[in-house]
């Protein structure tokens, strides 16, 4: 695979990507687990349609 430039083609990707998935694995696996330690400090804000309807029929509601 090394001759012609093979190691560095498209052809060899698949061995890189199966070299580097536990490594990612890791790292996701750290990162979430930092959140138990350090909790986000704002609630996640939900920019859904069905959100902003509900904002928009409350505004409208206290308006009147």
């Amino acid at each position: 695979m090394s001759l012609g430039g093979a190691l560095a083609g498209p052809v060899t990707a698949f061995i890189y990507d199966w070299n580097m998935l536990p490594i990612g694995q890791q790292l996701w696996e750290r990162h979430l687990e930092s959140y138990r330690e350090f909790p986000p400090l704002q609630a996640p804000e939900s920019y859904n349609l069905s959100g902003i309807l509900d904002q928009m029929k409350k505004a409208r509601a206290a308006s009147d």
